[in-house]
């Protein structure tokens, strides 16, 4: 199901869906960042954070794939800052570190460029993240995509390898309302390249 396009103004917001699977798109504050923390660390759903990333073996780079590009569209610079910078700043004033239930996602947008955090729905945990891992996977995603091309870094465990007993992997990055819709989680992983 898709989630279709809000008139969400320029903002930090948590985004997931209802009991009657309906989206739900809520102003993001920092004690809603802290509740969420505060219940997936009691209910025991939090991965520790992964080792270092290494790049894996050729034969395997498909099946452990941490980058999706969308390759020859641009954002605007001053855009794609702020909607980066209001989802940073949200995270510190949060306690420091995001942790976003599965199924879920937080973002910040600025003017359709979105900033997010997704956990996907294929989870069994989640990976916490702090400043440095959403700046790395920022790092990431230009050094991949380009400066400033929409795209995707898959931070934490991949494909199910249940890395402390969970299944966990967020996925980070930036893009635009192409899709027509504010929720960025079901298509961040669908750049066609890892690389431009």
């Amino acid at each position: 199901m898709a989630m279709k396009i809000l008139s969400v103004s320029n903002g930090v917001y948590k985004a997931s869906y209802d009991n009657l699977g309906n989206e739900v798109h809520i102003l993001l504050t920092p004690e809603i960042l802290q509740d969420d923390a505060a219940g997936l660390i009691a209910a025991h759903l939090v991965a520790a954070p992964p080792a270092a990333v290494t790049a894996p073996p050729v034969s395997q780079r498909d099946a452990y794939r941490r980058s999706y590009c969308d390759c020859g569209d641009n954002l605007d610079h001053s855009d794609t800052d702020a909607a980066t910078d209001r989802l940073r700043d949200a995270i510190a004033r949060g306690g420091g570190t995001a942790y976003v239930p599965i199924g879920e996602g937080i973002y910040g947008t600025v003017d359709g460029v979105t900033a997010f955090i997704c956990t996907p729905k294929k989870n069994t945990a989640v990976t916490p993240v702090d400043r440095a891992t959403y700046d790395y996977a920022l790092g990431f995603v230009s050094e991949k995509c380009g400066r400033y091309v929409p795209g995707t870094y898959v931070h934490g465990d991949l494909n199910g390898e249940k890395m402390n007993q969970n299944a966990a992997q967020e996925d980070m990055g930036y893009k635009n309302n192409k899709y027509g819709d504010a929720w960025v989680c079901e298509h961040a992983e669908e750049g066609r390249k890892d690389h431009c």
